[in-house]
């Protein structure tokens, strides 16, 4: 039995992949971040992936190419477009190319990790584990 959904999570910035990274498994969730886009299409993990979390502009190849490269090797899992654009085009070739959802970076923290724990209930996976705590030391 799964005890937490496994998020794939890539974006070539550093910085916000730490920091993705860092808010979904204080969430709960098991996370594997890949900064470069070859290391997520090679990764072992990719095949028990139950959601993908794909940055839209990327160097080597945008959101969309690295979709269909995942749908091509048959990885099936909800994906999530996130995006610094709030231009509704994007939005509107995301859903087009198979993304179940948009997120806009400066409204990541709680639209990302409702919409995560929405499509991992919809396939029948555990969202998340327990939320790991942090304590404020004065």
């Amino acid at each position: 039995m799964v005890s937490r959904a496994l998020i794939l999570v890539v974006d070539d910035d550093t910085a916000v992949l730490n920091s993705l990274g860092f808010m979904l498994e204080t969430e709960g969730f098991e996370v594997r971040a890949f900064s470069d886009i070859g290391e997520l299409l090679h990764a072992d993990s990719i095949h028990e992936a139950n959601c993908l979390v794909v940055d839209y502009l990327m160097p080597a190849m945008d959101g969309f190419d690295v979709l269909r490269s995942l749908r091509r090797r048959q990885i099936t899992a909800p994906a999530i477009l996130l995006t610094g654009s709030s231009d509704e085009t994007v939005g509107g070739r995301a859903v087009a190319a198979g993304f179940a959802r948009v997120v806009e970076k400066p409204h990541l923290e709680d639209e990302l990790v409702g919409a995560i724990r929405e499509l991992t209930a919809q396939i029948g996976i555990p969202a998340t584990g327990p939320p790991i705590r942090l304590w404020r030391i004065p």
